[in-house]
């Protein structure tokens, strides 16, 4: 089964609901990305598409596909 990347993607805060609130400590290790550059993201609303790629996979829409 061939799996297509999505065109669109919830919300950042969206994905991080589902996946219960991470913590910007454990989003940051998981990333491998500073705590400061989480913190960046989650106050714009967004972070790049492969961020938000890959959090898509891990979230409940995501292991559906």
């Amino acid at each position: 089964m061939k799996t297509i990347a999505p065109r669109s993607l919830p919300a950042l805060q969206t994905m991080l609901d589902d996946l219960g609130g991470r913590n910007v400590e454990q989003l940051a290790k998981h990333l491998g990305v500073s705590t400061r550059t989480v913190k960046r993201w989650r106050a714009r609303g967004g972070a790049p598409r492969a961020v938000m790629l890959a959090l898509f996979w891990e979230t409940t829409w995501g292991r559906s596909q």
